[in-house]
């Protein structure tokens, strides 16, 4: 009962999401080049007062074209490279499910059988440790399902403050932004700092202040 209540609530919450992160971030990538002809407007009014001041070497429409050929032909390699990228993702993408799945299967025979492991695991163990042993499992099951538990709220924090921040800021693809935030919150200690490289990149867009 409690998988099937799980998996009715993750159908529930992905068929209602799905949409609207597929119709952002579809969005997102039509408006990308906009967002890039904003962005070099607004470094071309930073960089046009430190040029006159002698700060920036040379002329900043000259550096804002290397920079913009830099970039260009960095998205032609990959681009070239986008084939096989993709076909390396769907085989990985294929792989991470076969493992999700078994892992959902072999949970749930350790769940119904979780009386039986344990004992075995304690008649494993020789007589003078068992009891040091049954505090080790104890320990092991409160521990695991704290730090799932406690990464599983950091996750959500971090994705929904970011969302809804971003949405009182005005910046667009606020669900979209937040929900990569909320992936890489998974990293401990940079997760953060790679999730918000995206959002501040289109807020500079939209308006660097």
């Amino acid at each position: 009962a409690s998988f099937l209540l799980l998996a009715a609530l993750l159908t529930l919450a992905v068929s209602s999401a799905i949409p609207l992160l597929s119709d952002q971030l579809s969005a997102l990538f039509a408006s990308a080049p906009r967002l890039v002809g904003e962005a070099q407007e607004a470094l071309r009014g930073l960089l046009e007062p430190l040029a006159e001041r002698g700060l920036v070497p040379g002329d900043p429409d000259e550096l804002l074209s290397g920079a913009a050929a830099a970039v260009a032909g960095r998205l032609r390699a990959l681009v070239g490279a986008l084939p096989g990228e993709l076909f390396g993702l769907a085989e990985r993408t294929v792989q991470l499910a076969l493992v999700a799945l078994g892992s959902v299967v072999v949970a749930a025979y350790m769940l119904a059988d979780a009386r039986r492991i344990k004992a075995a695991y304690l008649r494993a163990a020789p007589k003078g440790w068992r009891r040091d042993a049954l505090e080790l499992w104890d320990s092991f099951g409160h521990t695991l399902s704290r730090y799932l538990s406690g990464l599983a709220f950091v996750m959500l924090v971090q994705g929904a403050l970011s969302a809804f921040v971003l949405w009182l800021l005005g910046v667009p693809y606020a669900l979209t932004l937040g929900a990569w935030v909320a992936l890489t919150a998974v990293v401990p200690l940079v997760g953060a700092w790679l999730g918000a490289v995206p959002a501040v990149l289109v807020a500079l867009a939209v308006s660097p202040a």
